[in-house]
């Protein structure tokens, strides 16, 4: 009767607690089999049961993030992903049909025609910009916002553009989407060191010293067991006496979630050579509220608004530090003028429509508009996509929640899919997946999970 009694409190306890009858039914197998044992190991036994109650309340808390009304909007708004199960948001979100329709009326308030000739598209375009920077915790004083088709075009912009000097340093994190492994192409043709490391090693590289107390030495020297030590064989240029250095990293990894430590970024730019800092946000963007550029202060940073929103497709934004603009910024030759047209570290730079003030078909004479997103926006800008912007945000806020409520949310279902999943085992016992990620530690772990399947025999 006591074993009966103490099973049914428990019943009851787990009833209070919202808990399903399955959980119940795991912990009461843990229960003494007779009063005589409760009576022997009163304590132990309730320790046990009380860990093991612990353990499976945590592993229930986070379905207290999931939205109620996620089935009704996939029913109302996404409609047209009929029954289709859509895991690739790491490469763009799912558009609704409140956000088509936003679109359509933001373009339907007026006319919009090309920013380069009506001044009042431009002017939408400039509010646009401030939206951005909003969104991102940034403000026009201390940030600039070019648009680009994606992050890719962003990165390729600083590679373009950025002030390589032979005897410099790009560093990059070995997570590093292949459009960050790429600038290693710009940073040998200036006479770079290319050199990697791993993400989660960053705070103990930036204790590395060396002469002077310089950052530099990050995977400066040969030895050092932190870096991958690759040479890319950069050109044997003359080291200039002003070395800018280069470090980019993701801020949240594409393929397995990883989250890096950003606190990094502000002493970084602290020290008496300070390293440049080059952020690929377009996986951390994704998570609402992720990326705050109020607390990290990265002097480059690039995100694209389809993988946050799903449309418009085709559009994103470099973000660059007022103070770091100077190391985009075109040059010309001295006492040229504009006759050798604008220049860059690696040679002549490339200007298209809308990048230069004035310029001559029969002579090199070339002048860049003063404006730095004037000369780096290359052509007509997505200026339709770019006004329906704050409409996209608008639309998913009123249909899905804050960007609060819908971070939770996504925490809750990757943590439910990450149990679920690592839990998966043959019928030899052998797990079914690997899970890769630091899914025990939320601040390190983002909304990304990649769990290959394996053979039961390995």
């Amino acid at each position: 009767q006591a074993v009966f009694l103490l099973q049914a409190v428990g019943w009851r306890w787990w009833r209070f607690l919202n808990s399903s009858q399955k959980l119940a039914m795991d912990i009461l197998p843990l229960l003494p089999t007779s009063p005589l044992s409760l009576a022997a190991l009163p304590w132990t036994a309730a320790a046990h049961v009380f860990q093991h109650v612990s353990a499976k309340a945590a592993d229930l808390g986070h379905l207290a993030w999931y939205l109620a009304h996620i089935e009704q909007y996939r029913q109302e708004q996404l409609a047209h992903a009929n029954s289709v199960t859509y895991l690739d948001h790491a490469g763009a979100a799912l558009y609704s049909r409140a956000q088509v329709l936003a679109g359509q009326a933001a373009l339907l308030q007026g006319l919009l025609a090309n920013p380069h000739t009506v001044p009042e598209t431009e002017e939408l375009i400039a509010c646009v910009r401030t939206t951005v920077l909003h969104m991102f915790g940034a403000s026009n004083d201390t940030h600039l916002v070019v648009f680009t088709s994606g992050a890719t075009q962003g990165l390729q912009l600083v590679g373009e553009n950025f002030a390589w000097t032979a005897g410099g340093t790009f560093m990059y994190a070995n997570e590093s989407h292949t459009s960050v492994l790429g600038l290693r192409q710009f940073a040998r043709r200036a006479g770079c060191d290319c050199r990697s490391f791993q993400l989660g090693e960053l705070r103990s590289l930036l204790h590395a010293t060396g002469a002077g107390g310089s950052v530099v030495p990050f995977g400066a020297e040969d030895g050092d067991s932190c870096c991958s030590g690759e040479r890319l064989s950069p050109r044997p240029e003359v080291a200039s006496p002003v070395v800018h250095n280069l470090l980019a990293l993701p801020g949240e990894s594409n393929f397995c979630g990883t989250r890096a430590e950003l606190s990094c970024i502000a002493e970084l730019r602290s020290r008496p050579n300070p390293w440049r800092v080059l952020l690929d946000a377009a996986k951390l963007a994704c998570t609402p509220g992720g990326l705050d550029l109020g607390r990290c202060p990265a002097d480059f940073t690039v995100v694209s608004f389809y993988k946050m929103f799903g449309y418009p497709t085709g559009l994103g934004a470099l973000i660059l530090r007022r103070d770091a603009a100077i190391m985009l910024a075109p040059r010309r030759k001295a006492g040229g003028g504009g006759t050798g047209g604008p220049e860059c570290a690696l040679g002549p730079a490339y200007f298209g429509g809308g990048n230069v003030a004035a310029v001559s078909a029969t002579s090199g004479f070339a002048v860049p508009r003063p404006e730095l997103t004037s000369w780096l926006e290359r052509g007509t800008p997505h200026y339709q996509g770019i006004v329906t912007l704050p409409s996209q945000l608008a639309a998913v806020s009123r249909a899905v929640g804050s960007d609060d409520v819908r971070r939770r949310h996504i925490l809750a279902v990757c943590r439910e899919a990450y149990l679920r999943t690592s839990a998966l085992k043959h019928g030899c016992g052998r797990l079914l997946c690997t899970v890769f990620g630091s899914h025990q530690e939320e601040r390190e772990q983002g909304q990304l999970k990649q769990h290959p399947h394996q053979w039961q025999w390995g």
